[in-house]
């Protein structure tokens, strides 16, 4: 592979010993460019990826519904409005970031080559758990808001749930009830 032709020695420090592997400054450089190529190009690609898949499956409209090139279109304009434009500017980078930083310097400075599959498995699972929390639902559902005795709006809660309630699970609208804090 590519990765293997620029990186010729990673294989010799992956295997070497830990006490060898803190004396070996070439292998300890060849990590650095490891983790940088990982860390700096991956998402070029990654990303785009993603927010496409998810939009073909997830969207809307999806792949079932209009044609890719439309499909991709809304894909890469999320993808656009979470990461440059919007108030969180490289959000899904800086979470790439604090993962793959630390995850890639165990996975090439630790493991032995037969253990770096797993490990970076590992990590790429921990990853897609954390970009499915940030990027997988819809915008927070809008709360009902209903009227009270004493005439004050406020959002209808269910004291046994203990919080808000979105408009869809409201109770009944005999029941007006504050969560206890």
């Amino acid at each position: 592979t590519l990765f293997s032709r620029w990186f010729a020695g990673a294989s010799r420090f992956a295997n070497q010993s830990i006490s060898k592997k803190l004396r070996d400054t070439k292998g300890q450089i060849d990590l650095l460019k490891q983790v940088g190529f990982d860390t700096l190009i991956h998402p070029i690609w990654f990303f785009p990826v993603y927010y496409t898949m998810k939009e073909s499956l997830n969207g809307k409209p999806n792949a079932f519904e209009a044609p890719f090139p439309t499909v991709a279109g809304n894909a890469l304009k999320k993808y656009w409005d979470n990461n440059f434009v919007a108030e969180s500017v490289l959000a899904d980078w800086i979470a790439f970031w604090k993962i793959w930083i630390a995850g890639d310097m165990v996975v090439y400075g630790l493991m032995p080559m037969w253990a770096r599959l797993p490990a970076n498995h590992f990590f790429s699972f921990l990853y897609v758990v954390v970009l499915s929390f940030m990027r997988g639902g819809d915008k927070e559902p809008e709360l009902e808001v209903c009227q009270h005795q004493d005439d004050q709006k406020s959002p209808r809660t269910n004291a046994h749930s203990g919080g808000l309630l979105p408009s869809r699970a409201a109770p009944p609208p005999n029941i007006h009830t504050h969560a206890r804090a």
